[in-house]
This record gives structure tokens, sequence and C-alpha cells, in this order.
């Protein structure tokens, strides 16, 4: 392990045991997402840390990236779900091929701190998941995305969406599986900020 991937746990592990767990019992009784403890990884670009060096990121092994979730975990748990999710989204868009808008979210994440969620939570009562997914369309040069979804729980702090879903190409023929990577604040987008939906300040923001 580098001298520098050591100063990083040390840190992460210092906020963790400090501002973190100060942070936490009166989050719990809220409800409310960390947002300041993401704040303070993103001071030390934690969310960062799995993607390549030359990429902007900071390159850090697996074994420190597994140090540093568990010293988040150690302050916060809800604080180290959260950022589970976005490393998980993060990383399987690492193992794609290369395509424009990828890398241009991945160049996004790394070089600046932007967050992703990804729709692996199971929606609860509010989006039943007998009637969620996303389908799409195509309107021209344009992909259309209706549906309603359960996303991950970083999704109160994420600027990007992985979003996946179906576009019907006719009767008879398969659909075809479309991944998209729309932000947030897109028109038509509506996160319904409930982060603490299953209680735990853990799942279900959709």
């Amino acid at each position: 392990m580098e001298p520098s991937e050591i100063d990083l746990i040390a840190s992460v592990r210092d906020l963790a045991r400090t501002r973190f767990a100060e942070r936490a019992s009166g989050a719990d009784r809220s409800g409310t997402f960390c947002r300041e403890n993401v704040d303070d990884l993103l001071a030390l670009r934690v969310p960062a840390m799995l993607f390549p060096r030359d990429a902007g990121g900071l390159g850090v092994s697996a074994e420190t990236q597994l140090r540093v979730v568990e010293e988040v975990a150690y302050g916060d748990g809800s604080t180290a779900v959260a950022l589970n999710m976005h490393l998980f989204t993060a990383d399987a868009l690492l193992g794609m091929p290369p395509f424009p808008r990828r890398n241009a979210v991945i160049e996004d994440m790394a070089k600046n701190g932007a967050m992703i969620c990804g729709p692996v939570s199971i929606p609860s009562g509010e989006v039943d998941n007998r009637r969620s997914g996303l389908r799409f369309r195509e309107d021209g040069d344009f992909l259309v995305a209706d549906g309603r979804v359960g996303f991950a729980s970083m999704s109160e702090a994420a600027k990007y969406v992985f979003a996946v879903g179906t576009i019907d190409k006719g009767e008879g023929a398969e659909p075809d599986m479309v991944l998209s990577f729309p932000e947030l604040a897109s028109p038509g987008i509506t996160n319904l900020m409930n982060w603490d939906a299953m209680g735990y300040r853990s799942t279900a923001s959709h």
C-alpha cells in the first residue's frame, strides 16, 4: 500500500470517528440524508478513488477502497451505503467498452467529483416493483424514457443516473436493452427525495 493510500485511510478514519459519528444520531432521528458527510468525502476526493490516475482519479488499490468504506461505516453506516452505491455504479461504467457518453461521465466523476446512482435498490410502497421500470422510445434523434424506478442510495447527492430500460422493436421482435446516463437535473426527471423510505437512512431513494 502506497503512503498516499495510508494517508487517505487515516484522513477518512479521522472524519468518520469525529464528524460522521457526531452527526449520525441526529440524522437517524430525522431520517435525513448525509449530505455533509458526502461533502467531506468529496473534499478528500474519495468518490474518485477507483478511477485510474491517467483519467484524473486517485487510482487506489482495491484493498484501500475496502478500507475506506470500512472506516466510513464505523462512523455512519448510511454514508458507507451511499458511497458504496456510487462506487458500485461507477465501476460498472469502467467495465463497459468505451463510447462517448460513458467516457464523458467517467471524466466528470474522476476530475470534478460528480457522483452517480443506479437502479439497484428495491422499490417500496410508493414505487410498486410490479409497475416499475423504464421504457424507451425513439423520437427523431432522441431517446425518450418513460417510467418509474427505484434508484440506489446515492440519488440525493448524485449528478447522474445509470438508467437501464428497453425499447420496443415491433411485434415479434425482442426488445433492445438501453443503457443511458442522464443527469438527474434533466427536464422530466423527478427525484422523490425519499431517502428514508425503508428506514435506517439506507435504501429506496426513487
